[in-house]
């Protein structure tokens, strides 16, 4: 009998299946042309892709450190994403990576460990980037901001902390249509005097006008259909003053503050503001247990308020609008990436399960 089955199985084409858990994704995010294709992060250094609306994922790609920040770039035609060493693009016709940004000298003396918190990269030819690194030292973390215009061969720094009061940067931003115009926004620095503020640049950085000073700033967001309109929103402020959402309708010059009504939990943050880019009426705002949206451009607003220690919603992290359905918005949070056709008011689960099949 042990003969008999030995030659079986000799003889045999043996199916191997293997179920592998991806037990929590961030920054999920919907292909804008493929439908029911979306990417995400793993929580280590993968890059893994699902074609039918997350039912099943498939590794698209793997680094050798810690990935960060998963963000269409290239007219949505690539992945750009952040490690340890740099900002790395992803082509999305052959999975190849096409573009490299290695991360610049922090140059700041004591400096035990440097990160990069946020970057954007502008238009399609990949040659303009604005990258914020935090950067630890002995007591205290204090950033730096740098640009460049020729893919990373020359960086030029443009803030740091030190140099501004010690009021560090959360969100960098470039404005479309125009690489020499930045936008920072401004935390919580050490002396409570001085903080905040909305910095903006329309030199690449060697000048700055500041708007909304005294006003702690973290997300920032413009719109994809009309660049003259963009929203900033409050970030952590210790309860110096009360939480926020600003809109500007002329590129910056000036602000109104959006009628939208808060509880109050812990932090009271804003953390990402997200545009539908097929219609841009429909806004999404995560806050650490509110979900915030409209679908007039902001003349109303609906929230949904969840449980501060519920596990299907606390820190929305990012949001990503389903090109082909206005309603399906896949939310990442601290936790599981939820799914809501409600714009937040109901969630659901998506599924971190993949099935590998090999011969």
């Amino acid at each position: 009998m042990l003969l008999l089955f030995c030659c079986v199985v000799a003889n045999a084409q043996i199916k191997y299946e293997s179920n592998t858990g991806y037990t929590r994704l961030f920054d999920v995010t919907y292909d804008a042309t493929v439908q029911n294709k979306i990417y995400a992060l793993t929580l280590s250094n993968h890059i893994v892709v699902s074609t039918n609306q997350g039912a099943d994922w498939q590794l698209l790609h793997t680094h050798t450190s810690k990935l960060n920040s998963l963000k269409l770039v290239n007219n949505n035609t690539a992945l750009a994403f952040s490690a340890k060493e740099g900002v790395y693009v992803l082509s999305l016709t052959d999975n190849s990576v096409t573009k490299f940004f290695p991360i610049p000298d922090p140059n700041v003396e004591g400096a035990t460990d440097f990160w990069i918190s946020d970057y954007d990269i502008y238009g399609t030819d990949n040659s303009t980037i604005v990258v914020n690194l935090g950067i630890k030292l002995d007591l205290v973390n204090v950033t730096k901001v740098f640009y460049s215009n020729n893919a990373a061969v020359l960086w030029k720094e443009i803030y740091y902390s030190d140099d501004n009061n010690f009021v560090p940067v959360n969100k960098v931003a470039i404005a479309p249509g125009n690489p020499e115009k930045i936008f920072v926004t401004r935390g919580l620095g050490p002396d409570l005097d001085v903080y905040g503020g909305l910095f903006i640049s329309n030199d690449a950085g060697t000048t700055w006008t500041e708007k909304l000073p005294g006003i702690v700033l973290d997300p920032i967001a413009i719109n994809p259909e009309n660049t003259q309109e963009i929203m900033v929103a409050t970030g952590v402020s210790l309860e110096i003053h009360p939480e926020y959402v600003y809109k500007s309708s002329d590129n910056g010059e000036s602000w109104i503050a959006q009628n939208i009504t808060w509880t109050n939990v812990i932090n009271d943050n804003v953390l990402k503001i997200v545009y539908n880019p097929k219609n841009t009426d429909n806004i999404i705002i995560l806050e650490e247990n509110e979900i915030v949206s409209t679908t007039d451009g902001g003349a109303s607003w609906s929230n949904k308020v969840y449980d501060q220690y519920a596990v299907d919603y606390t820190n929305g992290l990012n949001a990503s609008f389903d090109p082909s359905d206005d309603n399906r918005v896949i939310i990442s949070t601290n936790y599981y990436p939820q799914v809501t056709t409600d714009f937040g008011a109901t969630l659901t689960q998506l599924n971190l399960h993949s099935t590998i099949h090999t011969q």
